[in-house]
């Protein structure tokens, strides 16, 4: 067998026939396999479609930032595997938690880790700790185009935006929260947001970037918002600059006096100090230890540092001869992977090495660990000054100071949330939306970001049900009666009533011209609605159809709220938050065609 041509992929033919049985018996009896029109498809590396794809928009969509490189940390949603159980309209006596099982339907969850089977508590926790905001959104589409978002604010389950096969919901935290065993209780929430994304939007708007919306950027950080290094041990907005430095970052050379120039040479926040010392007194046994072997010179004649401080990280150990850093890494890192990419990738554009060695490689081996260390090519080297002459180039700041103003992490959720509705942008995109995690064009301009932003958190506000009344004239339910849910049916109305076919309208387009502009986009809202029947004499009226048949991810909310509370009784709350939600469901179809006009009105500026 001759493996080398074997490697040779095959050609793949394609042929769509549609129509009625008899028709496609017709055509099999009347064709053989020369006479019908194939159509070759083209394959690549990356995918192998079985069906005519149209990728020639990749390399447009490609300039956008993926979300899952914005958010490092996510997960999928919780599976009890024992929903009956384990999940109810009511409260549990124990572990009781809020949940997002599907959309606007909020039950609760009786979060016991041992009987949860996939509890995702590495990132869930970050909901239970404090306020929090998690973009859903599922990886791959099966069953239709792109509609799979959602937001959610507490624990939420994997199927929250489809139960369809492979469109599994991945949720991203806007903020993590500290570990419960920290020493700190001072420690604030950090946003789950790459640096180097933030500072791309930050330097495009000519805006500040801050972690809290009442807070203010750092003075002294680049013009461009974030700095450098990215804010995740507990610096408030960065803060860290080059020698010399600015008012707000004071360099090391004015903090602790050391008497090596690459101890003074590296970046350093003094707002770390007091948490350095209190790491230094906890006394972590493997840390024991590994500084047991090195301090006062021991190894080598080398000049160790115990938590020290470089930039806005703080390192286990560090030696100053050789700008290596050394990390011990115990249970704590298994989670963290992304966070130590970063820090690791910081850490080595300062010229420095990093070595992270196993905890339990210490506990049990720490006589072959500092052999291994003894031998390592990056402890070998000679005296290396870090001095400003050979610092590696850092990323420079613009000579036009930041507009007025500053933006927040919720901003950057909102303008994504408002994107991920456009109409246009999903129909313009729709095959690339498929197949992964969705990238996000970066905002035009200022202006054109705040009014999306403004969208964006309508829509938010929206879909969490926040701060809603009850919309006179919508969803009344004006018939007295057992009021239990036995088979929701939609009857339209006799007279005046618009079907969803008129909701095609020319919508302006998002990014660039299309050629027709056309997009299926929810009918006006308005218009008489039909009545809603939960039994033979209940309804709810004035349901508009587009409400009706409203999609988000894989389900009809209006309708799959129902249907799951068949056999169950309405109260008086049950009502109220179903007239609320079809009032939801028709603003969402209007904030939709306002985030098509506004980001039209953007690419066109």
């Amino acid at each position: 067998m001759n493996m080398e041509k074997d490697k040779k992929l095959a050609q793949v033919f394609h042929y769509d026939l549609y129509g009625k049985r008899e028709d496609k018996y017709s055509f099999l009896l009347n064709n053989n396999l020369q006479t019908v029109q194939w159509q070759q498809l083209e394959f690549n590396d990356e995918n192998y479609f079985f069906v005519p794809k149209d990728f020639s928009l990749k390399e447009e969509y490609e300039k956008g930032f993926k979300i899952e490189e914005l958010f490092p940390t996510k997960s999928s949603g919780v599976k009890t595997h024992n929903d009956d159980e384990l999940v109810d309209f009511k409260t549990f006596v124990e572990n009781n938690q809020s949940y997002s099982y599907r959309p606007f339907d909020m039950r609760f969850i009786n979060y016991d880790l041992k009987k949860v089977v996939r509890h995702r508590f590495q990132i869930m926790q970050h909901f239970l700790k404090g306020e929090n905001i998690g973009l859903c959104i599922c990886r791959q589409q099966s069953t239709f185009d792109f509609q799979h978002v959602f937001v959610s604010n507490v624990i939420t389950d994997m199927c929250a935006v489809s139960s369809q096969t492979k469109e599994t919901t991945y949720i991203f935290p806007l903020y993590l929260y500290p570990a419960t065993d920290k020493l700190f209780s001072d420690e604030k929430r950090k946003p789950n947001l790459n640096a180097t994304i933030v500072n791309e939007i930050s330097e495009r708007l000519g805006l500040l970037f801050a972690e809290e919306r009442n807070s203010t950027p750092l003075e002294g950080c680049q013009q461009g918002g974030m700095v450098n290094s990215p804010p995740l041990e507990g610096c408030q907005q960065g803060g860290m600059v080059n020698s010399p430095p600015l008012e707000g970052c004071q360099s090391q050379t004015d903090g602790v006096v050391r008497n090596t120039q690459n101890y003074m040479a590296l970046p350093y926040n003094p707002k770390l100090k007091e948490r350095a010392k209190k790491l230094r007194k906890a006394g972590n046994l493997s840390e024991v230890l590994f500084w047991n072997q090195v301090k006062n010179k021991q190894f080598k004649n080398f000049d160790f540092d115990r938590q020290k401080i470089i930039g806005n990280y703080i390192v286990d150990f560090y030696c100053t001869n050789c700008n290596v850093v050394i990390e011990i890494d115990g249970s704590s890192h298994d989670d963290k992977q992304e966070y130590d990419a970063i820090r690791d990738e910081y850490l080595k554009s300062l010229g420095l090495k990093v070595i992270h060695i196993e905890d339990i490689d210490i506990k049990k081996n720490l006589e072959r660990v500092m052999d291994m260390l003894y031998n390592h090519p990056a402890l070998n080297h000679p005296l290396i000054p870090l001095e400003e002459g050979n610092l590696p180039p850092r990323q420079s700041t613009t000579d036009t100071p930041p507009k007025e103003g500053n933006f927040t992490p919720t901003d950057v959720l909102d303008y994504i949330y408002a994107v991920l509705h456009s109409p246009t942008y999903r129909e313009r995109y729709k095959e690339f939306l498929k197949i992964d995690f969705p990238r996000v064009p970066y905002p035009e301009n200022a202006e054109q970001f705040w009014k999306l932003v403004a969208l964006g958190e309508k829509l938010r506000r929206l879909h969490l049900m926040e701060d809603l009344e009850r919309q006179d004239g919508i969803a009344d339910f004006p018939i007295a009666g057992s009021n239990e849910v036995e088979k929701p049916e939609y009857s339209p109305p006799l007279e005046g009533w618009q079907s969803q076919t008129d909701g095609v309208v020319n919508a302006p387009p998002l990014w660039q011209p299309q050629t027709d502009g056309v997009v299926n986009a929810p009918p006006l809202a308005g218009a008489r609605g039909g009545k809603v029947y939960i039994n033979n004499t209940q309804y709810f009226d004035n349901i508009p159809l587009v409400a009706w048949n409203f999609y988000i991810g894989g389900y009809q909310p209006a309708q799959k709220w129902l249907k799951d509370r068949k056999g169950r009784k309405l109260g008086y709350e049950d009502i109220v938050h179903y007239q609320k939600m079809i009032w939801v469901l028709m603003e969402t179809g209007e904030v939709m065609r306002e985030i098509d006009k506004v980001a039209g009105e953007g690419k066109n500026s």
